[in-house]
């Protein structure tokens, strides 16, 4: 039977499963993934996006996405479901009719329904303790520069944000990022928490690096620290 958590009750779904992960500080358990629903990606692409869902199930994690049954999130889906692990679907109703047709296996996982794109990626973003992005169009970029954008302007939380870099697929605009670095126009903090990798047993991995990299920095920030002048400049110590 479909399980459908209403935009009056949100986080009933929230508290009692996507949030059970925040008693362990670095315990990366619930995967928002965005990616292409489209059918027009070549064979060699959804293969990997498969064994990722594939490793994501036998890993027992929950997938937390648009629920669609289509495209390279679709494969991801058809992997997390024969590694039989719990799954989520955020979207909103035109869409969610589209991508998870009536009568199909998709309709039994607790699904929430919202009414605007931008309260959909919120929720995504909020309740992921880490998002993989798949090779996509405008949506998927749109995606990713929403939750950097939203970091950026401490309107969401830094959580790791891993590529997974199908035939090179992100290679431009990892390359983009780099340059955008070397002009100043992003710091190390903007990008700190963003990794890229083209085999989709190292997805989980890389997040693990970012988490601790993340943990750090708060640590960091929080702590007190006092510079003092030396005969070779200053140095600072933290305390």
């Amino acid at each position: 039977m479909k399980k459908t958590i209403l935009r009056n009750s949100l986080f009933t779904l929230v508290c009692s499963t996507l949030l059970l992960s925040t008693s362990v500080q670095a315990e990366i358990a619930n995967i928002t993934v965005f990616g292409s629903t489209s059918p027009h990606f070549s064979k060699n692409y959804h293969s990997p996006a498969y064994q990722f869902g594939k490793i994501l199930g036998q890993q027992k994690k929950t997938l937390i996405y648009n629920g669609s049954v289509y495209g390279l999130l679709g494969d991801v889906y058809k992997g997390a479901t024969d590694g039989k692990t719990e799954i989520i679907n955020i979207s909103m109703p035109d869409i969610y009719n589209e991508q998870c047709p009536e009568n199909h296996p998709c309709r039994e996982n607790n699904t929430l329904l919202v009414d605007t794109v931008q309260e959909c990626q919120s929720q995504l973003y909020e309740n992921a303790d880490m998002i993989v992005i798949l090779p996509g169009g405008l949506e998927t970029l749109d995606a990713f520069t929403g939750y950097i954008i939203a970091v950026g302007n401490g309107e969401q939380e830094k959580k790791p944000v891993v590529f997974l870099n199908i035939n090179h697929y992100w290679d431009n605009l990892r390359y983009q990022l780099d340059e955008m670095k070397r002009q100043n126009e992003l710091g190390d903090e903007d990008t700190d928490f963003i990794s890229f990798t083209d085999k989709p047993r190292n997805v989980f991995s890389e997040a693990s690096k970012l988490q601790k990299q993340i943990e750090k920095n708060k640590s960091l920030a929080t702590q007190k620290k006092i510079t003092l002048p030396t005969q070779k400049g200053t140095l600072t110590i933290h305390y």
